[in-house]
């Protein structure tokens, strides 16, 4: 009897180190994730591109929510250097097959060298598929990429800036019988859009005077930003003023009205939330 109370004693011990086992390998350290894996195992980016996307696939449609961790891993290149080191997740939600995930590349200033690599590991994915990032080389000008950056932000915030100015002016023209705090608002705010109108003349003509392939790569950087901050409106004013400010390039044609009369078209008199990017920029879309 005594024999038998210990076996069954065992097999209840058994029974919860098993059951504890399995709470504790699957809730506290959860397994790994599997039929994830990336497009292809190379890709290659441009210097001069400044982001590089890559793809990730789901061998079946998600039946509930994923999240894929993932990291980059210096190679040839180094983080800080040739790319900007990332650590992120990439969320499949319920249906999803595909998703991206993006790693900016940082220029390096007036350099031929070899292409340079690095690497993107998915860390909570079974086997820890790699992904190889080759950068080709194409020694463009930090200093020159720097203030073609800061001519675009500058545009990018400017544009929604005047998109914004002119629908307050809307709404105020709007009111039958402004206050006097409204009044006084309406005037300072035709006054903003003044000065507005001439920094933005200036700044076209700032862009005019810098390669005009630095400037393409700098606006296509900012859009990416925006879009993958989820700024809308900021990315509508922004597009709008890629193609401004392409065609001034090409032209070499003042036309500030027009300018400022189509992005006045971008908004409507309804008030939207607020976005902030390095600076405040409020849009109506």
């Amino acid at each position: 009897m005594k024999f038998r109370l210990n076996l069954v004693a065992c097999l209840a011990w058994g029974c919860l180190i098993a059951v504890g086992y399995w709470v504790f390998s699957n809730v506290i350290f959860k397994p790994d994730i599997e039929g994830v894996r990336f497009s292809k195992t190379v890709t290659k980016v441009k210097e001069e591109d400044a982001i590089a996307e890559v793809v990730l696939l789901l061998e079946h449609p998600a039946t509930q929510a994923i999240d894929v961790k993932y990291e980059t891993r210096d190679r040839t290149a180094q983080s800080g250097v040739d790319y900007t080191n990332t650590k992120g997740t990439v969320h499949f939600s319920t249906g999803d097959t595909q998703r991206s995930l993006f790693v900016s590349i940082q220029p390096d200033r007036n350099i031929s060298e070899p292409n340079e690599t690095f690497d993107i590991i998915l860390t909570n994915v079974r086997y820890q598929p790699k992904h190889t990032i080759v950068i080709l080389e194409q020694g463009v000008n930090k200093d020159l990429l720097a203030k073609s950056e800061l001519v675009i932000a500058s545009l990018s915030v400017l544009a929604a800036d005047i998109a914004n100015d002119i629908a307050t002016i809307k709404i105020i023209e709007g009111v039958s019988a402004p206050s006097k705090e409204l009044a006084s608002r309406y005037e300072m705010v035709k006054s903003n859009l003044s000065s507005e109108r001439e920094r933005y003349l200036l700044l076209f003509k700032d862009a005019l005077a810098l390669d005009p392939e630095v400037i393409k790569l700098s606006i296509k950087k900012r859009l990416t930003a925006l879009e993958k901050k989820g700024y809308k409106h900021q990315l509508i004013a922004t597009t709008l003023m890629e193609k401004q400010l392409i065609n001034y390039m090409n032209d070499q044609i003042p036309m500030l009205d027009l300018w400022i009369s189509e992005l006045g078209e971008l908004v409507t008199v309804e008030q939207v939330p607020q976005e902030t990017d390095e600076n405040e920029t409020r849009l109506s879309a």
